[in-house]
């Protein structure tokens, strides 16, 4: 095979797994391939630790994500944060994905989407969204859960204020079942996977407020 050849399949390759359906550029956690800390840097994401949860969590985000399920089935969010929590062995155990805000119609149509993957029923998700008022209701927020092989899968559909309108965001989490006593903080910092050694976890530092001056 010749040197450009060779070439143009790799190019190919890395833009199939780079880019989803539509040409929208996608970050995909595949978990079948795993779950712990490495299954994130291996998608290309670089998590961070959460100040003051520096031996217990780590955050991502914002970023558009492809969650591919143990079952093979995928869905997609895009994030404005996503926090993880590590317990020893950099295992994960929960992930808490926290959907950007969108009209109210959008997030119906990816709370829907999602519930269909993961095999979740969406009883009662349009009727709850069609009740809104002008501003938001707690006791509007819709929630469903469900079991994914071996990875517990819940939905929630919750309701947000902004100017002259609400709109919503959908959340998903993800429970990974670990053996009782094992969800614990590690006893240092969460450190980088092996092979990754050399990329930073620390947050980034805050952003400075321009100051004023006369």
């Amino acid at each position: 095979m010749c040197q450009f050849s060779r070439l143009v399949i790799v190019v190919i390759a890395v833009t199939v797994r780079a880019v989803a359906a539509g040409g929208v550029e996608r970050t995909a956690i595949d978990l079948r391939q795993g779950g712990d800390l490495k299954l994130l840097f291996d998608a290309g994401l670089r998590p961070k630790r959460i100040p003051g949860l520096e031996r217990s969590k780590v955050q991502v985000g914002p970023v558009r994500l492809r969650i591919v399920l143990p079952d093979g089935r995928s869905f997609d969010i895009d994030i404005g944060r996503g926090e993880f929590g590590v317990i020893p062995g950099n295992l994960l155990y929960l992930a808490e994905l926290f959907g950007v805000t969108e009209p109210v119609p959008q997030a119906i149509e990816r709370a829907r989407a999602i519930c269909g993957s993961a095999n979740i029923s969406d009883l009662g998700l349009e009727e709850q969204a069609s009740t809104l008022g002008p501003l938001p209701d707690s006791d509007k927020v819709w929630f469903r859960t469900g079991g994914n092989g071996g990875v517990r899968v819940s939905v929630t559909f919750h309701p947000v204020w902004s100017p002259n309108h609400v709109q919503a965001q959908v959340w998903v989490a993800l429970q990974w079942s670990r053996a009782p006593g094992s969800i614990h903080s590690l006893d240092e910092p969460i450190q980088p996977p092996p092979g990754f050694e050399d990329v930073s976890m620390d947050p980034a530092p805050p952003m400075l407020r321009p100051t004023r001056t006369r």
